[in-house]
């Protein structure tokens, strides 16, 4: 056994000596001193230093020890159940808002549409002059276009848009 713990620390002392010596010849460089660094050897475990097996039956293994290496995967733990919610709210709040963004255009369609109707209808005198500057525009670079000369009339004009509002609710 004292031979085995020999041999040993030699092995160990001499991979500790090459494995943090530099070494210092490097194409007709002058040699200087080099650092050597040790490792003190109560740092190391005896069971290394002997090579011995560790038993693992024994009663003197740590507390966990066995835990330690189960393959046990908890699915719902805390943190992916809070990930997975936080997900689901954030989808549930963008399709909400795609929802009713989608609403709003819709809206904004049909009260053009109803503008349009009920100038063509009733003041088609100022619809030709509206018409004019929508020539040469598509969807839905036309309706942008209508909706902006809507907002227009309304503050240069606030008497006659609510005269077309109302025309437009009958």
């Amino acid at each position: 056994m004292s031979f085995q713990l020999f041999t040993s620390i030699i092995f160990l002392q001499s991979f500790l000596v090459s494995a943090f010596v530099t070494p210092p010849a490097f194409h007709g460089a002058t040699t200087s001193r080099v650092a050597c660094h040790a490792i003190p050897l109560s740092t190391l475990s005896p069971s290394l230093l002997l090579g011995a097996d560790i038993d693992i039956r024994t009663a003197n293994v740590p507390s966990g020890f066995e835990d330690a290496f189960t393959d046990e995967i908890v699915l719902f733990d805390p943190n992916i159940r809070l990930l997975a919610i936080g997900f689901g709210v954030v989808a549930i709040l963008a399709l909400g808002a795609k929802f009713f963004l989608n609403q709003m255009d819709a809206a904004i369609e049909k009260v053009l549409v109803e503008f349009e109707t009920t100038m063509k209808e009733k003041y088609q005198s100022r619809w030709v002059s509206i018409e004019a500057k929508l020539d040469g525009f598509v969807e839905p670079e036309r309706s942008q276009r209508l909706f902006s000369i809507m907002e227009q009339l309304q503050q240069s004009e606030p008497d006659f848009m609510a005269k077309v509002n109302r025309d437009m609710g009958s």
